[in-house]
């Protein structure tokens, strides 16, 4: 005897299973990247901030940014990211110092 499926079941299935391979596919890319970011304090002194951040390789320089600025540094002005050095990280990751990575 056949398995018979309602139609409505075979729908949400046919709209779940292909997004379950997207979402593994966009963490795939995710890679702790080292990033130096430039700032000015309130005195208007220039300053660096180290930080390395879980984020696509395209998206590295702007999680750079809000990691430093979170980081209570100053106005951040920019962000140069080299490329990837460290191993995959999940999609909760965010940034930390390169020094205290787990």
């Amino acid at each position: 005897m056949p398995l018979v499926v309602p139609s409505r079941t075979l729908a949400l299935l046919l709209a779940i299973v292909p997004t379950l391979g997207c979402k593994l596919r966009a963490t795939e890319n995710r890679r702790w990247t080292p990033c130096t970011c430039a700032f000015v304090t309130d005195y208007d002194d220039p300053g660096k901030i180290t930080v390395e951040v879980c984020a696509e390789p395209t998206q590295a320089p702007a999680a750079a940014q809000s990691c430093a600025q979170n980081a209570g540094v100053g106005a951040v002005t920019d962000c140069a990211c080299r490329a990837p050095t460290g191993p995959r990280c999940g999609e909760r990751d965010t940034c930390h110092d390169p020094v205290t990575r787990p």
